[in-house]
Order: C-alpha cells, then sequence, then structure tokens
C-alpha cells in the first residue's frame, strides 16, 4: 500500500474559483496583521489570529504558482500554528506578561478603584520580569486613566460599547518596587461581561 500527501488528493480549482478568503494573500494579511498588533497588544492581535488559524485548518488555502493553482501542504499550517504560539509567548514575555483575573460588580472597575489597584500589583508581581529579577510591589499611587490615551482620543481613557458602557479602560500609575519608583502603564478589560469577570494587563 502506498501513501500519498492528501494535497494531492485534492480536486484543485480554477484560480478564478478560489474565494477570497481561500486565497493565500488573504491569509497572509490577517497574519502579518497579527504578528504586528502582538507586538504592543497580545490579547487585541487575537481579533486577527483566530480568524486566520480557523481559515488554515477549516480547508484548503490555495497560492498561484506559474500560472497553476497550488493548494498549501498541511506542514505550512503546522508551521504557521506553531509560530503563533511562538509570537504570542514573545508577546506576552515582552510586555511583562502581568496578568490577573478577578470577578467583579456588573460594571467594569475603574483605573484608581481598589480593585484595578489590587489587580495591577498582582499582574506586576506575577510577570516574568518581577520573577527574573526579584522584584517586589509594595504600593500603587498615583493610578488613574491614562494620559496619553486620553489626548488621542477626545479625552477619554475608554474604549466604549454599542450602548456607551466601557469594554476598555487605558490607565497608568506608579507603582513602589524595592527597585524604586515605575511608571506603568496597564489596561482593564472585560473578559466576560455577562459572567462579571474582568482582568487587568500591565506593561512594564
Amino acid at each position: 500500500m502506498t501513501t500519498t500527501d492528501s494535497v494531492a488528493s485534492l480536486t484543485v480549482p480554477e484560480w478564478s474559483q478560489v474565494r477570497m478568503h481561500r486565497k493565500l494573500w488573504f491569509v497572509a494579511v490577517l497574519w502579518i496583521l497579527f504578528v504586528i498588533t502582538a507586538l504592543s497588544n497580545v490579547l487585541a492581535s487575537l481579533i486577527f489570529l483566530i480568524p486566520s488559524l480557523w481559515l488554515i485548518w477549516s480547508g484548503p488555502i490555495y497560492s498561484r504558482k506559474k500560472g497553476n493553482t497550488v493548494a498549501q501542504p498541511k506542514r505550512n499550517k503546522v508551521l504557521m500554528t506553531v509560530v503563533a504560539v511562538v509570537v504570542i509567548g514573545w508577546g506576552i514575555f515582552q510586555q511583562g506578561g502581568g496578568m490577573a483575573q478577578l470577578s467583579s460588580a456588573a460594571s467594569l472597575p475603574t483605573c484608581s478603584s481598589s480593585a484595578a489597584q489590587d489587580a495591577l500589583m498582582q499582574a506586576v508581581q506575577n510577570s516574568p520580569r518581577a520573577k527574573q529579577t526579584g522584584l517586589q510591589v509594595h504600593d500603587v499611587t498615583n493610578a488613574g486613566p491614562s494620559k496619553v490615551a486620553m489626548s488621542m482620543n477626545n479625552g477619554s481613557a475608554s474604549r466604549l460599547d454599542a450602548t456607551g458602557q466601557p469594554i476598555t479602560h487605558l490607565c497608568e500609575a506608579v507603582i513602589l518596587t524595592n527597585g524604586g519608583r515605575s511608571g506603568v502603564l496597564y489596561s482593564i478589560e472585560w473578559i466576560d461581561k455577562a459572567k462579571q469577570r474582568w482582568y487587568v494587563e500591565v506593561k512594564l
């Protein structure tokens, strides 16, 4: 019995018959947007990562080579998935990796709320940087909306949903540590509003 690559068994359509979302260039655009976004915000990058992974694993992806339609082999899909894991891991490490998850009331906590400040301390304390350097967080001061975000968003440091309710707060604070004072940027976002679950992500 002989075996063949599963790609070879596919009935490859004409290029003009291939739907746009099944073309390699379309997936590549999503992938590039994922990588660029992951450099600054891992969570936001999932908006591009999840659709691209769904596309490559839910059916064939085609490219055009010398006028012929070519289906991408499974090994390329595996490679893209591995790269995604590496990029996300690298992004979390570079951004401090601080993330604390809590349950709260129905409204998203503000930047200066005690719950958010406690979560910020926990996120910093659990970050890879803190674990590598022995960083200890003693207190949080001057917590409030990010001035940079406010200047770029008409005086608001929050992102709102269609009903005008905040789904993200962009914040800044000063943390007091065993290494001195340090300014940090952090965000407060819903994980599941229906279940009243939110988290804090911090950039050190």
